[in-house]
């Protein structure tokens, strides 16, 4: 039986993902997906939603993300529901910690990171990055 707490979103990124690492240096990317869905007002006019989905990809994944994930692409996500604390420091808000993560077509914004840039990102110090 499959986990309640799987999930499968597929929506456009509304920015390049940030890439960040932890005080141990572990690579995390954090990226928001813009997700649409059709569905009808109180009046039974068709109306399209949308819905925020923020993502959290760690270690190979977040530096996929990172090189990958641009403003306006096809981004679909798999992975499982967790808890993250607002940045404001106020309660704590579902996001997406993401298993798996295909990019497709889209308007990407500017070039794509080359090897060679993410082979230097990775070995760059984290405590650099603070």
């Amino acid at each position: 039986m499959d986990d309640p707490n799987d999930v499968h979103v597929a929506g456009r990124a509304t920015q390049a993902a940030g890439l960040r690492y932890t005080a141990r240096g572990t690579a995390v990317a954090e990226f928001t997906l813009a997700v649409h869905r059709d569905a009808h007002d109180w009046h039974g006019r068709p109306v399209r939603q949308t819905v925020f989905v923020l993502c959290l990809a760690w270690r190979e994944q977040a530096t996929i993300a990172a090189a990958v994930v641009r403003r306006g692409r096809q981004v679909d996500v798999k992975g499982r529901l967790c808890e993250v604390a607002r940045a404001s420091g106020k309660g704590k808000e579902l996001a997406v910690r993401v298993e798996d993560m295909r990019a497709g077509g889209g308007p990407p914004e500017g070039p794509a990171p080359s090897a060679a840039a993410l082979q230097e990102s990775d070995h760059e110090d984290p405590q650099e990055r603070r």
